[in-house]
């Protein structure tokens, strides 16, 4: 038999069984009988499929469905815990590890101060250690990949960390080669807030959602762009960077080395600097409590000074609202999504910061857009950035973008 045509079959038949793993994923629990109506493939093929994922273990019989006359169907489901997923989310304070099943549920997790790390290869040991305190040998065999959302600059093909202003040591980092060498297993590096994004997109506010932005509100700032349901990369993988427009020019110097860009002026970042600037001129607040106890400021900090009603924090974190408002209604002018998602530790802040940003986006943005956006606060939590990391393993998985 030719070989085109062999090999076009056996694609056929793995684009038919990513279809029903599919859609027993999204639908929870489905019959047979809706699948061939959902799907379309012939009943003899259909039933090759499900055998298959049954044998495999990654579906099950759940039990029977209800009768719309005649006897009642045995349902189908996705079983979740067949495979399992490594996931790291690193950002610039925490390394946080989780081991994930198919449904996106995390059974365990571990974080290790990522602060500390003075080279790649302090990095690169923390990383192994915390994938070996998540696995006995025995969980090993169930995991198939290993997903890690970082800061900055990505080579997702390569899997290699290319840049990171927050650290000078972070210069093209082989995360991938590194860890496929010590782990047999793959693994996948992404941008954090873009695996994030993946996160919200499958598990979180996203989900059936086909235009949307994220937003990682922490340290730094940074964006992910879903355009009719797909992720947006740009032209060399860089789209999303709403920390480095520039919002005043010849404004404060930031960290790329131009000034006013919007991380310079509503980030984690210069609000801490802010802060530390002001309790150095005497300004009374929760924080310097805190400080005196020889603590360092953190975004949790004034987070919650904040919800403790420091006025100081309070009056930092609504400008910081005000100045992301603006930065986010250019980008609704010019892409008009039905929804911004709001995550990182800023929005521990909530109702203060949420509210403000609204109001900030209403007044500056056209009223057509405006009008046709809403704002939504993750609901995935401090699992978000695993959770995002995860789905570049599940994704593949399961084939879908």
């Amino acid at each position: 038999m030719n070989s085109n045509i062999l090999t076009n079959r056996k694609y056929k038949q793995r684009e038919m069984r990513h279809l029903v793993l599919n859609l027993i994923r999204k639908k929870g629990s489905v019959s047979r009988i809706e699948i061939a109506k959902r799907t379309g493939i012939r009943p003899g093929t259909l039933q090759g499929i499900i055998e298959e994922l049954l044998r495999e273990k990654i579906i099950r019989e759940k039990g029977l469905g209800d009768s719309k006359g005649g006897r009642r169907p045995i349902l189908l489901e996705l079983n979740p815990d067949t495979r399992w997923i490594v996931a790291l989310h690193v950002d610039e304070v925490w390394i946080k590890a989780g081991l994930v099943n198919l449904k996106g549920e995390v059974l365990s997790q571990i974080k290790e101060d990522n602060s500390i790390h003075q080279s790649q290869k302090e990095f690169i040991e923390c990383i192994m250690d915390s994938i070996e305190g998540l696995l006995s040998p025995k969980d090993k065999q169930k995991v198939m990949g290993i997903g890690i959302g970082i800061r900055g600059l990505v080579d997702r093909e390569k899997g290699i960390g290319i840049y990171c202003s927050y650290y000078d040591w972070w210069r093209n980092i082989p995360i991938k080669s590194l860890l496929e060498n010590r782990f047999k297993i793959p693994v996948y590096v992404e941008n954090d807030t873009i695996a994030a994004t993946l996160g919200e997109k499958w598990f979180g506010a996203g989900r059936g959602v086909k235009n949307f932005l994220y937003l990682n509100l922490g340290e730094t700032i940074g964006m992910g762009i879903v355009i009719e349901g797909h992720l947006y990369y740009g032209a060399g993988g860089s789209a999303g960077e709403l920390g480095h427009t520039i919002i005043k020019e010849g404004g404060p110097l930031c960290i790329c080395g131009n000034r006013g860009c919007l991380e310079a002026i509503a980030s984690g970042m210069a609000i801490k600097k802010e802060i530390q600037k002001l309790l150095n001129e005497g300004v009374k607040s929760i924080i310097a409590d805190e400080l005196e106890r020889g603590k360092r400021i953190t975004l949790r900090m004034i987070t919650e000074a904040v919800l403790r009603g420091d006025k100081v924090a309070s009056k930092l974190v609504c400008d910081t609202g005000v100045h992301l408002g603006v930065g986010i209604s250019n980008v609704v002018n010019l892409l008009n999504p039905e929804l911004i998602i709001l995550g990182g530790t800023l929005v521990g802040a909530r109702k203060i910061l949420t509210e403000t940003i609204v109001n900030s986006i209403r007044t500056h943005c056209l009223p057509k857009p405006s009008s046709e956006v809403r704002v939504e606060v993750s609901k995935l939590g401090d699992n978000a950035g695993v959770l995002g990391a995860s789905t570049l393993i599940t994704r593949k998985f399961f084939e879908v973008s």
